[in-house]
């Protein structure tokens, strides 16, 4: 379950790439896991940590296992929150926004990203889609991560 949203990795390293356009680097993207917060019964938690040419971007995600409000929230070189909504089946869906303010050397951008996602708890698997404002991207992209079953 540690790589339930290994593919926020898609999506983050996406936009730290295309911030750091302005510097010229030739280092492939580190992702550093972080340990993650003891979950509660009913909530899965996941959160980490990807660096790329010296900047960080952290996130948290909160994902209520039978359903409700999805919170998170990103921090490091992008700071914002992440909300949406899980409707708790299996192969249900989770759809929401990431916001965030994103601070490259001397340029600030703001960012907005819409997702909808296929949950599969049970068969460890999650189907994304997003859309957004992210400079230097097509605005849209998807992904499926593989996981722990819960």
């Amino acid at each position: 379950m540690d790589n339930l949203f290994a593919g926020i990795k898609n999506f983050t390293l996406t936009v730290v790439a295309a911030l750091t356009t302005i510097v010229p680097v030739a280092i492939t993207p580190t992702p550093v896991p972080t340990p993650l917060p003891t979950p509660s019964e009913n909530i899965v938690v996941r959160s980490g940590e990807y660096s790329y040419s010296g900047y960080t971007l952290k996130y948290t995600l909160n994902i209520p296992k039978k359903g409700g409000a999805v919170t998170g929230n990103l921090s490091g070189v992008c700071e914002g929150p992440i909300t949406g909504n899980y409707d708790g089946k299996e192969g249900g869906k989770a759809a929401g926004e990431a916001q965030a303010n994103c601070r490259i050397a001397v340029f600030t951008y703001n960012l907005k990203a819409t997702y909808d996602a296929n949950l599969y708890l049970k068969q460890g698997k999650v189907d994304v889609n997003w859309a957004g404002e992210i400079p230097y991207t097509s605005n849209k992209g998807s992904f499926t991560v593989n996981f722990d079953p819960v």
